[in-house]
């Protein structure tokens, strides 16, 4: 509840606060005993290299590679009328990606900042490019094996939020599949891992035997294992605080026919981004199997992000006891495992909340079950309703001498209990409240909250002005709380936590959804009685949400966001699940026409709901149990294409050119597929047409509609580092498909438009020498 009221304080804090170089989770208590390590992992001596071997050595900072940080341009060709593609044989290929590897280790400023980090990743994804070619091309190649590796290795530099090796199979389930395959091949023991790892420049990170962990009083081992990017790395210590990299969460059983078994719990590298760490090791909730408790987080710049995971062996999976619930939102957020009432609880304690939570062990997860408070103060910050702030409020205000307040805060908590009495629709207090500030304020210094009261009191006198009366309000605080406003001077406090000035705004959603629970379901139309509450509806239909072949869930789409509306018969009454808000809320004005519809895509099991305006669309799964998962947001498109009945679902986007007047866009298209074990669409529709389903007919059709685009396009300089990838891969979808001259025609336009792009390497390559 007091995140949004805080959200301007909480970017304006995080900015100030120091970037995290350790541990995110912090456990304070000490972790239980595990077994002793018996092996220790030595590397073994270096073994002879291959060709294809020495070309991925890793670049050190002794290294004899001139490094240098502008990216040498090719020179461009001569005009010509004839264009031709070479004839290249298995071994022109591996020395073309001989060739490249080499020019992105010259071209990469080895200085370990975050800039040259993504510096480095951009040159190395045509790499990736060639390499997924050649194995297009040479699937039985003896050198096959180590370039799927090479593909793994880059696809764990990439954080795949961000962009990905388009098309690439060979991703952290690849490495899992093949560790295990590996290992019951005999190549190498458990506590031996890191030896057959660093061939392929992975490194572990942390290694641990546990006992108990599948029930079974055995022991297994667990496993972080990471990208190692420098040499130097591989005689780091092994420590369980902090993995910079993030990691590759595994666990190795041995099972009963002597065959082993792994598992991936979590995969959270990020070559860039990363911030993880192993919480503890042990049976903490004290129901005879072992957890392993993590701490998933990533960082970027001063804030972090993250969740803490505890994964135990349930029904012959294992399953997250936190359900994802237990969030980080900054970096030094910070949970502790406790015993609280005799049960098993987790403790958090967040930057931003300075209330301590708690999440109880229910005998099947972490569940919150409340705040640990002192004082009045403290109940009230950490009030989930608003009759339970009203409660903690009057109780402030009932105490001998106020608690210690100055006089301006108990003149902010009066008005502010003004507010909730309102909110919870209780307009007689809500206006006896507003009088007595009005008539009477405490801090006769400044009349800023008798002002605000005064405001409120002129657009309000019963329930139906509620709505209304909070716009006002919020248009007032907006004038008053500005960037050139002293707010020490005008509110009488400055960054005063639990004192923030978010708290003197009255939200549109809270007032939509104070009204809605104090519908019955017996009064009929939902729509028209909030309309009579003054709340303007850009959307209201019912819907069959669950499936259950009966139509009476309603969705309602207003400037405070779109929510599902369901019936709870038992106690007669609706509930509300907020499902989004639109990208620019504020501007009620761009989301007239809003069209709602509901999608069954052949391959994702929620119902999907479809809703586009004329400035955004969005795609949002609705489980069966109410729960919501953005699947799609797009804004500043021309046209959106989607192919939810095709498998993979897939979708290609069109969007806008940039102008003075939009300048988001920063590719003219992009296509997505559905990627059923993640969950989630991927920006990839192209490679993973050509790459993946060798499907030629559909990668030239993307290739004819997508070209003029590019044309359009190429003149916008700030779209430079996508344009030249996608020319490439059109000119690859022709010549795959066999039409070499359409392919030479597009290769010979990518080297003469953009020599200095990595891709004009990758053209030039492919053509034969050019004369006048």
């Amino acid at each position: 509840m007091r995140t949004k009221y805080f959200i301007l304080l909480l970017i304006f804090l995080s900015a100030c606060m120091p970037q995290a170089d350790n541990v995110i989770i912090e456990n304070t208590i000490a972790p239980s005993p595990t077994p002793e390590i018996v092996d220790t992992i030595t590397p073994l001596p270096t073994a002879t290299l291959s060709e294809v071997d020495k070309i991925f050595v890793i670049p050190t900072k002794d290294s004899s590679f001139a490094f240098d940080s502008t990216p040498m341009p090719i020179s461009t060709p001569i005009t010509t009328s004839t264009i031709l593609l070479r004839n290249l044989s298995e071994n022109d290929y591996i020395n073309w990606i001989r060739d490249l590897q080499t020019y992105s280790y010259q071209n990469y400023p080895p200085y370990g900042d975050w800039w040259s980090d993504g510096e480095f990743i951009s040159s190395q994804l045509p790499v990736a490019l060639v390499i997924q070619e050649f194995l297009y091309r040479y699937p039985n190649s003896i050198h096959a094996e180590r370039l799927k590796w090479q593909l793994a290795f880059f696809d764990s530099l990439v954080f795949r939020y961000v962009t990905v090796v388009g098309g690439n199979v060979y991703d952290d389930n690849w490495v899992v599949s093949e560790l295990e395959a590996e290992i019951n091949q005999g190549k190498f023991l458990p506590n031996k891992m890191e030896e057959f790892l660093d061939q392929y420049w992975f490194d572990v990170d942390y290694y641990q035997p546990v006992e108990n962990l599948f029930g079974d009083d055995k022991i297994s081992w667990f496993y972080v294992i990471k990208p190692q990017i420098w040499q130097e790395e591989e005689n780091n210590n092994k420590n369980s605080d902090y993995f910079s990299y993030g990691g590759l969460f595994i666990v190795i059983r041995k099972l009963d026919n002597g065959e082993y078994k792994i598992y991936s719990l979590e995969n959270a590298i990020s070559f860039v981004n990363g911030a993880s760490s192993l919480f503890e090791i042990s049976d903490f909730n004290q129901n005879g199997i072992t957890e392993i408790a993590l701490g998933i987080g990533y960082h970027s710049g001063n804030m972090c992000l993250g969740n803490l995971h505890i994964y135990e062996w349930k029904e012959e999976k294992f399953k997250d006891l936190t359900k994802n619930e237990i969030v980080i939102n900054n970096c030094i957020d910070r949970q502790e495992y406790s015993i609280v009432d005799g049960i098993p609880s987790i403790i958090e304690n967040k930057m931003f909340q300075p209330i301590p939570s708690i999440y109880k062990w229910n005998g099947s997860n972490y569940e919150f079950s409340g705040y640990i408070y002192s004082n009045s103060i403290e109940k009230w910050w950490s009030a989930d309703t608003f009759s339970e702030e009203a409660q903690a409020i009057e109780e402030i205000l009932a105490s001998e001498n106020f608690g210690g307040l100055e006089p301006a805060q108990i003149d902010f908590l009066r008005y502010r209990l003004g507010i909730v009495y309102a909110l919870s629709l209780n307009e007689q207090k809500a206006i006896q409240t507003f009088h007595q500030l009005i008539e009477n304020p405490l801090d006769i210094t400044r009349t800023v909250y008798s002002d605000f009261a005064r405001n409120f009191l002129r657009h309000y006198s019963q329930d139906k002005d509620l709505y209304f009366a909070c716009q006002k309000s919020r248009e007032v605080l907006a004038n008053t709380w500005n960037v050139n406003v002293d707010e020490e001077k005008v509110f009488g406090f400055f960054n005063d936590i639990p004192f923030g000035l978010g708290l003197l705004r009255c939200f549109t959603t809270d007032v939509f959804k104070s009204l809605v629970q104090n519908v019955s379901i017996e009064m009929g139309d939902l729509p028209d009685e909030l309309s009579r509450n003054g709340i303007d509806l850009f959307y209201a239909g019912k819907k069959d949400v669950d499936l259950d072949g009966v139509v009476e869930e309603w969705i309602i789409i207003h400037s405070g966001g779109i929510f599902l509306v369901f019936p709870d018969e038992a106690k007669q009454v609706y509930r509300i699940l907020e499902l989004q808000e639109f990208w620019d809320w504020e501007d009620s004005s761009k989301y007239t026409n809003v069209k709602v519809e509901f999608l069954q895509p052949n391959d994702i099991e929620d119902p999907v709901l479809q809703i586009s305006t004329s400035e955004e669309v969005i795609l949002i799964s609705i489980s069966r149990e109410n729960k919501s998962t953005l699947l799609v947001r797009e804004i500043k498109f021309k046209e959106i294409l989607f192919s939810l009945d095709n498998f993979p679902s897939s979708y290609q986007v069109i969007y806008k050119k940039p102008t003075p007047d939009i300048s988001y866009p920063d590719y003219p298209w992009r296509g997505y597929r559905w990627d059923a074990l993640h969950q989630e669409f991927k920006p990839d529709l192209f490679e993973y047409v050509i790459f993946v389903e060798k499907n030629k007919e559909e990668s030239v059709e993307i290739s004819e509609n997508l070209l003029p685009m590019l044309d359009d396009w190429r003149n916008v300089v700030d779209q430079w580092s996508e344009l030249p990838r996608y020319y490439y891969l059109c000119a690859l979808a022709y010549e795959l498909a066999g039409d070499s001259q359409k392919a030479a025609e597009i290769y010979y336009q990518l080297w003469r438009e953009f020599p200095e792009s990595h891709y004009a390497r990758l053209a030039k390559f492919k053509l034969e020498p050019i004369n006048p």
